[in-house]
């Protein structure tokens, strides 16, 4: 069994596919950005693997289909089979501006009003 190290790790490269531009990433504060980036991503991954992986667990728990628990502790929330690593990621920010920046969206308000 791999190390989880090494599954995380492997899960950061597959979802890495593209290069950082000559321009990017010069400065220290820059490849850190990058570096945060992926870690953003592979931690969205992981967390929506394991909100399904949670689901499949309770539907058998309803079915009274147990898992044996030395079972659950080898499995990890690092399998891509289920993402679409190639498709265009879209945040409405702008939807979410108050729970992301609320002391910047309480100063808008507050000047704006």
């Amino acid at each position: 069994m791999r190390d989880r190290g090494d599954a995380v790790n492997a899960l950061k490269r597959a979802i890495y596919t593209g290069r950082v531009a000559p321009t990017q990433a010069r400065r220290a504060d820059e490849m850190q950005a990058v570096a945060d980036a992926l870690s953003l991503l592979a931690n969205v991954v992981m967390a929506w693997n394991t909100a399904q992986m949670q689901a499949v667990l309770d539907r058998w728990a309803n079915r009274r289909q147990i898992v044996p628990p030395e079972l659950l502790g080898r499995i990890a929330p690092t399998r891509l089979e289920g993402i679409n690593l190639r498709g265009v990621f879209r945040f409405p920010i702008e939807r979410y501006a108050g729970q992301l920046l609320p002391s910047q969206t309480a100063a808008k308000t507050s000047a704006g009003g």
